[in-house]
């Protein structure tokens, strides 16, 4: 109902859009990996499994995936 700064309790309002200083999300994937979106909100990926490596897309999209043995 008014501006202020919040000294205690839990918030419970809408969610914190990235110019603002927040997320702009509410949830995330568990052993995710955040990553940037410019100016949008952050973004996550899927959980790694055992064995894999974070690697990025050819538009540099990260996620987790096997090394296929190739040229490094």
């Amino acid at each position: 109902s008014s501006a202020g700064i919040i000294t205690t309790g839990v918030w419970q309002a809408t969610t914190v859009a990235v110019p603002y200083g927040g997320t702009g999300q509410t949830s995330f994937v568990t052993n995710g990996i955040l990553y940037g979106n410019n100016t949008g909100d952050l973004k996550v990926t899927s959980a790694g499994l055992e064995g894999q490596v974070l690697t990025a897309s050819a538009t540099g999209v990260p996620s987790f995936q096997m090394l296929d043995g190739g040229t490094f």
